[in-house]
């Protein structure tokens, strides 16, 4: 790890209700657009660790985001050591359960930390949890994909998606 341990400096989180280009249906219904809360967790070293939830629809990203604000004020100042921390919150929301939108705020979080170590030792997270890097199979699982019907739009968003990933582990480093 780093040779001083990162600290919590702070934790923010702010909603976007990003559009998308195409519809996507799930089995509630159709959605037109991503509504996410992106987290920040700033460490007294200055690295920040990022991480985004998919809140599903648009009445969860204030909840969601004041969840994150109350549980990220009393981690200020704590050093990030993610199973710790997840002890801790594990112990703080044993009467409440991890179901829904506090599960969801202790993820990001979660995320978050991890992403704050990978940055400081820049290695990817897969590396850091004693596994090797490598690609990941992905599919539909919704079915919202043509193979045919998409494909122009599936080999544009693969190659683009291709050359900025190897842009990005160029330049920046580990968890994106």
């Amino acid at each position: 790890m780093t040779k001083a341990t990162l600290t919590i400096r702070s934790v923010s989180a702010r909603a976007v209700d990003a559009p998308i280009s195409r519809p996507v249906k799930t089995a509630f219904g159709v959605i037109r657009s991503a509504p996410l809360v992106l987290i920040d967790v700033v460490t007294d070293q200055g690295i920040a660790g990022r991480s985004y939830l998919f809140g599903y629809a648009k009445f969860t990203l204030k909840p969601l985001v004041q969840l994150i604000d109350e549980i990220g004020s009393g981690l200020i100042g704590k050093a990030i050591v993610p199973l710790d921390l997840m002890a801790e919150m594990d112990a703080k929301f044993r009467l409440l359960g991890w179901q829904g939108l506090v599960g969801m705020a202790v993820s990001g979080l979660d995320m978050a930390f991890w992403d704050a170590l990978g940055q400081a030792v820049a290695q990817p997270l897969a590396t850091l949890l004693g596994a090797s890097p490598r690609p990941i199979k992905a599919y539909d699982s919704y079915g919202a994909v043509d193979p045919v019907a998409d494909e122009k739009d599936l080999r544009r968003s693969l190659d683009q998606g291709f050359s900025r990933h190897q842009d990005q582990g160029r330049r920046r480093g580990p968890c994106q």
